[in-house]
């Protein structure tokens, strides 16, 4: 390539390094802001700390869910096994016990 053919590099102007510097800032400080608040601050972590484990393991969150999913569904094997209910029937009552509304509410769904 000729001499006279290169063309000297485009300068940008100072404001850009200026962006550049501090959008890094910005970026460093969400982070550091997240993890900030996302820590436990001292006094949770003595609470946990005196919490004593149960000897049974840890609690379990969804227990009384679960333990209320299995009532419907055992009720809804009942009548199956008491001939209310053929296949397709039972089928159908046990999706529709434990299906929820769109809405967020368990179990409630709207009758046809």
């Amino acid at each position: 390539m000729p001499a006279d053919e290169l063309v000297a590099p485009v300068g940008y102007p100072w404001w850009w390094t200026a962006v550049g510097v501090g959008l890094l800032l910005v970026a460093a400080a969400v982070v550091v802001l997240v993890l900030w608040r996302t820590r436990a601050s001292a006094q949770e972590r003595a609470a946990e700390a005196a919490a004593q484990p149960s000897p049974a393991g840890p609690p379990d969150p969804y227990g009384r869910l679960r333990a209320e999913y299995g009532r419907r569904l055992d009720v809804v094997a009942q009548r199956y096994r008491a001939g209310e209910l053929d296949a397709r029937a039972c089928t159908s009552r046990c999706r529709r016990s434990c299906a929820g509304s769109r809405r967020g509410a368990p179990g409630r769904t709207r009758r046809r």
